[in-house]
């Protein structure tokens, strides 16, 4: 047999997901692609410009979603998500649920989710009661991920913030930086969720939750978990 004469093998070709991401995230296809694992596809579709986190970035690249995610659909993939966590609920209290539906008829029917949405499913599958909210965002930010976890009927335990507005520099963070900032939360703490998706987590979960004492939810795993349960609702195994 030589090289090329086996076909390649056959796939669903409904295993694969569509990220809507910030554009000058470098992490979140990677990183989500590791936490699903198997043969799951990813693809993406980048909106905004810029690296500094505020909200007039964060508005703009939910005002480019809609068109993107209708992009995504062209591909068939299995479940599509909004991969921003702060900018899915930055804008209040009712946000992240009109964000959503508004994306869901982008999406045309397949399924659909935002990162706040599933870092919100994996915090009650953990049963907490109490959070722990930690962070790389600068401070206004930060403020409207605690209004978001007590808004979805959690009590604060306590929270934490690196204050960094630059994606490029949340991206490089070190271990040592974030084993810290969540050993900061988990105290009194159920659960901790460390929130970005622009924080690669796929190698650090057990050096995270060692150093909180409680489970740790992270954007990337969550949204991870949340695109499995609707490729698995839809007939598809990752």
């Amino acid at each position: 047999m030589t090289w090329g004469d086996s076909p390649p093998p056959q796939r669903d070709a409904r295993s694969v997901v569509g990220l809507v991401v910030p554009a000058s995230n470098a992490v979140i296809e990677e990183d989500v692609r590791r936490h699903l694992g198997g043969g799951t596809g990813v693809l993406a579709a980048r909106v905004g410009g810029g690296h500094e986190l505020d909200a007039e970035l964060l508005s703009r690249m939910a005002e480019e979603a809609e068109v993107e995610v209708a992009k995504l659909v062209e591909a068939r993939p299995g479940a599509i998500a909004y991969g921003c966590t702060s900018g899915s609920f930055f804008g209040g209290t009712t946000y992240e649920h009109e964000l959503r539906e508004r994306l869901a008829v982008a999406a045309a029917g397949i399924p659909l989710v935002t990162a706040a949405g599933a870092v919100t499913e994996a915090l009650r599958a953990t049963g907490a009661l109490r959070v722990g909210f930690a962070s790389p965002y600068p401070a206004e930010v930060h403020a409207r991920g605690c209004e978001h976890v007590t808004v979805q009927g959690f009590s604060l335990a306590g929270d934490a913030c690196l204050g960094i507005a630059d994606n490029h520099v949340i991206a490089g963070l070190p271990d040592e930086d974030l084993i810290a900032l969540v050993g900061r939360v988990g105290a009194s703490a159920d659960a901790v969720l460390l929130s970005c998706t622009g924080l690669p987590t796929a190698d650090r979960i057990v050096q995270l939750e060692a150093a909180a004492g409680v489970p740790v939810v992270t954007s990337n795993r969550a949204l991870a978990e949340a695109l499995r349960t609707r490729l698995a609702e839809g007939g598809v195994v990752p």
